[in-house]
């Protein structure tokens, strides 16, 4: 779990994925760690205080402060490699508050999974999952491929660090390779959400398919999130669309590339110009919404 300030919301997530925790039998409690990482805040020594009450009660908890803030996206991606050996990862934002039935239901799934498992993505209860959507997946590959014909949105909406429960070797994989500069996550840092470059570039490099399950109970309530400000505000419509375009490209649908110039993006095609992506940007309006829909049609009048 990631943490900077806020300590009446780290005091209510904790106390909640305490109390999800407890609702399991005890030889299933000894399977899970929490490993939180306070980002050098003021309030550090309060929450390592709760942190140890809480190891006092049975869970398990490890706790360590930042010598200095190191940034939202340093710091997630150092959550998403605190423990290599651990089999599962999950990236718990400190305002994400899990349902009661959320670790139980959870790791049914995972123990189901656990040779097979890479990713399992999570509700947050905000909105009705396309029943396409809603099963077990083959490969990243395939999922993205059908999300993108049936609820494009869906790509957009998992970005969420809390909604994604990864396979800890696909992303330790993913960064043992820093001598090849194939650090994804470390070369998406500024995004608000490298865990997902670095989850879904080890997903598609990897030796083997491993399957992504989209679950239907309400796991997360994120009734108290707030809507997004500076330094992002419409700027994370932005980050949303080049994480969209950069799945496409690596799926193959289509053949596109990006570059910026004179602080404007342009997308190339290697298609012949009658197959130019009407359809893609009708997908990448559905997948941002109508928020989304002003900056798409800017940045895609840069391609004229």
């Amino acid at each position: 779990m990631p943490t900077f300030e806020r300590l009446e919301c780290f005091t209510d997530s904790i106390g909640k994925l305490e109390a999800s925790i407890n609702a399991l039998p005890t030889k299933l409690k000894k399977r899970i760690e929490i490993n939180v990482v306070d980002n050098n805040s003021s309030v550090a020594v309060k929450k390592k205080e709760i942190c140890n009450k809480i190891s006092e009660s049975g869970t398990k908890v490890n706790f360590q402060i930042n010598e200095t803030n190191i940034g939202i996206d340093r710091n997630i991606a150092k959550c998403c490699t605190l423990n290599p050996n651990a089999r599962f990862t999950w990236v718990l934002g400190d305002d994400d508050p899990v349902e009661i039935q959320t670790i139980p239901k959870l790791l049914e799934i995972l123990i189901r999974q656990r040779h097979t498992a890479g990713l399992v993505i999570l509700n947050d209860g905000t909105r009705e999952i396309n029943r396409t959507t809603r099963r077990t997946h083959a490969s990243f590959e395939e999922y993205a491929r059908l999300v993108i014909t049936s609820d494009p949105y869906y790509l957009i909406a998992h970005t969420l660090i809390s909604a994604n429960v990864f396979r800890t070797s696909i992303f330790c994989k993913e960064h043992s390779d820093y001598s090849n500069n194939k650090m994804m996550s470390r070369k998406k840092l500024g995004c608000n959400f490298p865990h997902m470059y670095g989850i879904v570039s080890g997903l598609l490099e990897s030796d083997r398919n491993y399957t992504i399950t989209c679950t239907d109970f309400k796991s997360l309530d994120t009734s108290n999130r707030q809507p997004y400000e500076k330094p992002f505000g419409n700027d994370i419509y932005k980050l949303f669309y080049f994480y969209f375009m950069w799945i496409l490209i690596e799926i193959g649908i289509p053949h596109y590339t990006i570059e910026q110039q004179n602080n404007l993006w342009w997308l190339k095609s290697e298609e012949p110009p009658q197959k130019k992506p009407n359809r893609i940007k009708q997908l990448i309006k559905a997948a941002l919404g109508p928020k989304g829909i002003q900056i798409i049609n800017l940045i895609w009048s840069s391609r004229r």
